[in-house]
This record gives structure tokens, sequence and C-alpha cells, in this order.
């Protein structure tokens, strides 16, 4: 078992073959860290983050270390954000956003930056954004860039990247929309019959893109599912 209960937590497989739990919680919000040990099929807990956060996200970087991006604590939703280092198994503040946000998606791109997508403040449904930031892993800056096309949020899980660098979201709303890794801007691509969210999105060997289930705006779970083809 893990030190203690998780939802709306991270996951991260590091470089050494670990895996890095953090942050979520049960009744209350937790900033606590686990690492699970697959040679051992074992749980310890690692340092824990300078905030509770749950409904953020954590992305891997080129030089091993995971940043920790928004979220919330209880109902204040977080522009932080914070770098695990498994060398000595700390977390340290990483920057800021230009909002806050929580149920966002987060992707490394080909240049080891990462793209951070939509996500909503405090007002959950009703403050959905269409905004986007790059985080430079060097600077440990973040930088708006262009709009997305549609606003969304619980998309985590529908993001791909293509061979190309390009990146194509493909949840929290009904437009599917494509980014453009060189020229930083967003286009969209396709429709669904309606939005989804928490959905998932996987490439395929023949580089179409699996979208399956989620959830509607009446909160009904679907069995749908279709390919994407750019």
């Amino acid at each position: 078992s893990m030190s203690v209960a998780r939802g709306a937590s991270t996951a991260t497989l590091l470089q050494n073959g670990d895996v890095l739990l953090a942050g979520g919680g049960d009744a209350t919000v937790t900033a606590s860290a686990d690492l699970f040990h697959p040679a051992t099929n074992q749980f310890s807990p690692t340092g824990a983050m300078t905030v509770p956060r749950s409904g953020h996200t954590a992305t891997l970087l080129p030089d091993g270390k995971v940043i920790m991006i928004g979220g919330a604590n209880a109902h204040t939703v977080l522009s932080s954000a914070e770098l695990y280092n498994p060398a000595i198994g700390t977390f340290t503040p990483a920057g800021t956003m230009k909002l806050p946000r929580y149920k966002h998606a987060s992707i490394l791109l080909k240049d080891g930056h990462t793209l951070i997508l939509g996500g909503s403040d405090e007002r959950d449904w009703r403050g959905k954004y269409n905004t986007a930031e790059i985080y430079d892993w060097r600077s440990r800056k973040f930088t708006a860039i262009a709009d997305m096309v549609s606003p969304r949020f619980k998309l985590s899980g529908a993001v791909v990247q293509l061979g190309n660098g390009n990146i194509v979201i493909c949840g929290g709303s009904k437009t599917i929309e494509v980014f453009d890794f060189l020229t930083k801007r967003f286009q969209a691509a396709a429709e669904l019959d309606q939005p989804h969210y928490y959905g998932t999105a996987s490439l395929l060997n023949d580089r179409t893109i699996l979208i399956v289930g989620g959830y509607t705006e009446s909160v009904q779970s679907t069995d749908s599912a279709w390919i994407f083809k750019e």
C-alpha cells in the first residue's frame, strides 16, 4: 500500500525505473509523495511537495527531474510549480504560471520544454481556459503563447505527440486541435459529436490516434470511440 490514499494524483515513471506518486488525496489534499520500486513491488515515502496539490500535472524533464504544475489545494487553484529531484528525494519551487490552473494537461515537447494546456480556475466548469503556456526547463520560467481554439479542461489523458513534434489535443472539448511545434500556434482539425471529459487518446503504430470514452457535459460516461487521422 501507499503511505496515504490518493485521488486526482499523478504517477511518473522516473529514469531509474521507479514510479513517483505525488499529491492527490481523499477527504483532504496531501503534499506527500511515494516511490514505487518495481524490483520489490514495494512503496516507500519520499520528500513532500511544498504545498498540497490535487488535479495537477507531472512531467518528466530531460535532466531526470519532474515538474509538478498547478493543481488545487482545497478550494484554492494554484499557479505555482515545483521540481522533484530523484537524486536527493526533495521538491523545490520552480516558478509560477501566468494563470492558476487545475484539471489541465502538460506534455514534454521535442526541445525539452513543457507545454501546458487549458484547465480551469476556482469556477471549474464556468472557468475553463483556452490559454496555453510553455515552461523552459533551463530558465525555469513560464511564457504565455497563442490561445487554443477552444476552452477545455479534464483532458490530461487525451493529449498525444506526433513524430514531427506536433501535439494533438483530443479532450475537454468537442474540437480536436493540433499544436504546431514550429510555429507554436493551434489549429482546429476535427470535431467529435460532443465534448468529452477525462477520456483518453493513444497513438497507434500506424500513426493514427485512438480516442476512447470519457464523460459528457451531463456527466454521463460514454462507450464511444474514434480514430483520428491527421
